[in-house]
């Protein structure tokens, strides 16, 4: 985001009267994608642009914004940041043990919970995951959960995914 001297300096000076840009001063500004990965699971999400006056130069100039493209692959929803990590639970039920399933889109720690109706963690594994390289995970390996519902947390990249498990 440029400074002052710099906005002056690319786009019509510093003037005493008002400013209208012509059609050669409209500038074309990409922010780096990674600014915008705090943007990733949240269900709403407000931009503010603060334009304050210079008193160095005794006053300021409006500033237009004409258009604002946000691209790239920003989780919106949890069933958006599902698809994203290709995440599944299969077989769900099952009776024995289950398979999570999940592409990591970052090198990253995942952590993966499985809780008990009550919000106890019965078991806990702890995975590196590769960037675009899928990761297998068994839960329930000794058929040691009893029948009920169980909840399954992958913790990652400070986002969290819960799915729900049913042991029959």
């Amino acid at each position: 985001i440029p400074n002052i001297n710099a906005m002056a300096t690319n786009s019509g000076g510093t003037l005493t009267t008002a400013f209208t840009p012509s059609s050669t001063q409209w500038k074309l500004v990409n922010l780096p994608s990674g600014l915008l990965t705090i943007l990733n699971n949240k269900p709403s999400v407000k931009f503010r642009f603060f334009f304050k006056s210079d008193y160095y130069v005794n006053g300021s100039n409006n500033i237009y914004v004409d258009q604002i493209n946000i691209t790239g692959n920003i989780a919106t929803s949890i069933n958006d940041l599902e698809e994203a990590i290709e995440l599944s639970i299969h077989p769900n039920p099952t009776n024995t043990s289950s398979t999570i399933e999940f592409v990591p889109q970052t090198n990253s720690l995942v952590n993966i919970c499985v809780y008990d109706i009550t919000g106890r963690i019965v078991e806990k594994e702890n995975v590196h995951g590769v960037s675009g390289v899928t990761s297998k995970i068994e839960i329930n390996k000794l058929s040691q959960l009893n029948s009920g519902i169980y909840f399954v947390t992958l913790d990652f990249d400070n986002r969290k995914i819960t799915k729900k498990i049913i042991i029959d």
